[in-house]
């Protein structure tokens, strides 16, 4: 998930990994990792004052090891739901490239 939130380019994004595979289709998983609360776009790049303390309190409340933090929790019910699955991968980038970085330093 985008700091944005869910676009459709991003949902588009996921249909399409998960129907690339030539003799395999992958299930893709896009976490809420802001609860419903992701960054609002206006406010990037920040132009007022305003827009750099929201996006600074935004930042604040959803740090990347915070968010990081999450991830194993998630991979382990993600993993219990699913135990078909066997292989995994991560895609990521900007803030969700963090998160694939991170918990692998946090543990």
């Amino acid at each position: 998930m985008d700091i944005f939130g869910f676009f459709e380019q991003s949902l588009q994004g996921a249909d399409i990994i998960s129907t690339s595979g030539t003799t395999d289709q992958y299930k893709v998983f896009i976490p809420d990792w802001f609860e419903g609360e992701p960054a609002d776009i206006s406010w990037y790049p920040p132009q007022t004052d305003e827009h750099k303390q929201k996006l600074g309190a935004f930042f604040g409340k959803n740090s990347p090891p915070r968010v990081a933090g999450l991830v194993p929790g998630y991979v382990k019910a993600v993993s219990e739901k699913y135990p078909e699955i066997k292989t995994w991968g991560v895609i990521g980038v900007y803030f969700s490239l963090l998160l694939i970085y991170l918990p692998v330093a946090i543990y």
